[in-house]
């Protein structure tokens, strides 16, 4: 997910998106302890996505 796409969505849908991150990241997390995540990376590159929409969101205030 891209800076600049985030950028164009309004706060209804950022906040929609953020919810189903970080259900993902909770998802990605509990994989990852049951030893069934096969590939790792997507904790980083989920978290890295919250931190985006999280930007948006403060810019926008």
């Amino acid at each position: 997910m891209k800076f600049i796409e985030l950028k164009e969505k309004k706060e209804k849908e950022l906040l929609e998106t953020l919810k189903d991150l970080r259900g993902n990241l909770s998802r990605f997390n509990f994989q990852l302890s049951n030893n069934t995540l096969k590939n790792s990376s997507m904790i980083k590159k989920t978290k890295r996505d919250i931190a985006r929409v999280m930007t948006v969101l403060n810019k926008e205030k």
